[in-house]
């Protein structure tokens, strides 16, 4: 379910009644409709840390997604669009992203810095970025956790009326196949 802070449109409608309302425009049932969500994460074994680098190598390219997302936001735009927050970064990494706002800021030519940016984007973490992948990064932008926290997360998402968990898998970890797939026999 997406959460009921958030409002887009002209009137501040919810995206789940914007989306119910474009269907019934083109003679839709909205009842009928199928409600997926793209995740992102690592299945953490237990007791291991969100930045062990078996997690940082399978989600570290998620994490510095978010930091290029919110590089380009001011200039572009956000890649969640109206789902986008407009306040400050979590307090806790209002740091992190001060520092990586300088290491993106120091990339040439100053009006192409997103060739840069987005090199290895979602697939691997360039070695300049590796130091911005923390265990704080990761738990608090990725749907990252062990197998019993996910569990939890995706029956909540059932319940709250989702039909399918679409997950990234990094190139070069497709082990996160199977763990995914062991989240999922116990959900």
């Amino acid at each position: 379910m997406v959460s009921p802070n958030i409002t887009i449109g002209e009137r501040g409608e919810t995206p789940e009644i914007l989306i119910e309302g474009k269907a019934r425009k083109v003679g839709k049932d909205p009842a009928r409709r199928r409600k997926l969500i793209f995740s992102f994460g690592a299945v953490l074994q237990e007791g291991e840390a969100y930045d062990s680098p078996r997690v940082k190598a399978q989600i570290g390219p998620v994490a510095t997604m978010v930091l290029h997302d919110a590089m380009e936001a001011q200039n572009y735009g956000s890649l969640l669009g109206e789902f986008a927050g407009s306040g400050a970064p979590d307090p806790g990494l209002e740091q992190l992203f001060r520092e990586y706002r300088a290491l993106y800021e120091s990339y040439t030519p100053t009006d192409a810095r997103y060739l840069t940016l987005h090199k290895g984007h979602l697939m691997f973490v360039r070695p300049e970025e590796g130091r911005f992948v923390t265990a704080d990064l990761i738990r608090t932008l990725t749907s990252s956790g062990t197998a019993p926290e996910l569990r939890d997360r995706i029956r909540r998402l059932k319940e709250a009326g989702y039909d399918e968990v679409v997950v990234q898998v990094t190139p070069g970890c497709e082990v996160m196949i199977d763990e995914w797939a062991r989240v999922f026999e116990i959900v």
